[in-house]
């Protein structure tokens, strides 16, 4: 599902869709993301390939997503037309396949593509591939470019480690390169949690901001979240001691031996056999240890995303919803952005081959650069 990690208020505009966009499903993402432009009249349209004025979430406003139109236009209804966002693809992207550094067209339908033409709009640039899994991407439509001054073949795109005011190294760029945009940005990150359960209304899930993104709250029996850590090795089976078949695989977490890294392979994991899950061409968790939690089949979970939200700082809330007084919550969210994206291409130039500098500018420590230039 594609969701908006961040939208400054001066990139985005509301709009009502025509009648004519009516029923119509979104084209890409898992399905739920569609390019439109703004028509004569003022109100949204189809875009093409050479002109679209911002991408929309075809899902927005709506909660049941078991309804046969969650991921169609509503004619009539307004919608947050995107132009400058970081938005992320959690699961399902179907085509075309991406990775880091890729750049984003429109294509004709209101789709995307990653293959460029002279006509097409650039809608972004993918800060984070996960091939057909997911994806992060920061969309910028038109981009920063001046139409007609350069083409898609001009560009270079280097992703860097911020840090103090200064020299900071970017593969590939010359000395000669010309800065088209220095995007700072924080990459969000999967939080999982687990509480008790209670009487539907809030409960508290320490960390949790009002800003962050809910990705689901599932009910287990109490006591019936099982742990196993096992040592990683090359992608295939993992041994975890306890597991059967019939158990339901909740995450499975890798942390580095310096404990400074952690990549949620979920998605990657299923239990093959007993004792055993299995990611058979998937990342290899070599030097890493393996965090792995599972449902007992004898208590069945149920799904209860559809019921939560965040109502405040550190609290998610049901109520009205299930009651689930004796069970435990298995909660996942993703952090927020650490401030807005910005671009910071004004105070940097590059200096010398491999190295832009903004001395007496803005420190990026603990952010990533997004770099594009020209040579």
């Amino acid at each position: 599902m594609s969701t908006i990690d961040s939208a400054p208020e001066g990139g985005k505009f509301r709009a009502k869709a025509a009648s004519g966009l009516d029923a119509t499903a979104g084209a890409w993402g898992d399905g739920n993301l569609l390019c439109v432009q703004v028509d004569a009249s003022g109100t949204l349209a189809l875009a093409t390939a050479s002109s679209c004025d911002g991408v929309i979430l075809t899902s927005e406003g709506k909660r049941d997503n078991t309804a046969t139109n969650y991921k169609k236009v509503v004619g009539g209804d307004y919608y947050t037309v995107l132009r400058f966002a970081e938005m992320v693809e959690l699961d399902g992207w179907t085509s075309p396949t991406v990775s880091a550094g890729d750049t984003l067209y429109a294509a004709a339908s209101g789709d995307v593509t990653s293959t460029a033409s002279d006509e097409a709009v650039v809608l972004g640039w993918v800060v984070q591939g996960m091939g057909t899994s997911g994806m992060k991407f920061v969309l910028d439509i038109g981009g920063t470019i001046p139409e007609g001054v350069l083409s898609s073949a001009d560009i270079d795109i280097g992703i860097a480690a911020g840090g103090a005011a200064g020299d900071i190294t970017v593969t590939g760029v010359a000395a000669t390169d010309q800065l088209i945009s220095v995007l700072a940005f924080t990459r969000s990150s999967t939080v999982t949690a687990v509480v008790a359960g209670g009487a539907a209304g809030d409960f508290t899930v320490t960390g949790i901001a009002t800003a962050d993104t809910l990705i689901s709250v599932t009910r287990l029996g109490a006591g019936r979240l099982t742990s196993f850590v096992v040592t990683g090795g090359g992608a295939g089976d993992l041994t975890v001691t306890g597991i059967a078949t019939a158990d339901r695989l909740v995450s499975v977490v890798a942390i580095d031996g310096a404990g400074d890294a952690v990549l949620d392979l979920t998605s990657e994991f299923t239990i093959s056999a007993a004792d055993t899950i299995n990611n058979g061409g998937g990342t290899a968790t070599t030097d890493h240890e393996v965090l792995v939690f599972y449902e007992d089949a004898t208590d069945q979970a149920a799904d209860l995303t559809s019921e939560f939200t965040i109502s405040a700082a550190d609290t998610i809330n049901n109520g009205g919803g299930t009651a689930t007084t004796g069970d435990m919550l298995f909660v996942q969210y993703r952090d927020s952005l650490d401030g807005d994206i910005e671009d910071l291409v004004s105070e940097f130039s590059v200096t010398a081959l491999n190295t832009i500098n903004n001395a007496a500018g803005t420190a990026t420590t603990g952010r990533e650069l997004l770099v594009l230039y020209s040579s």
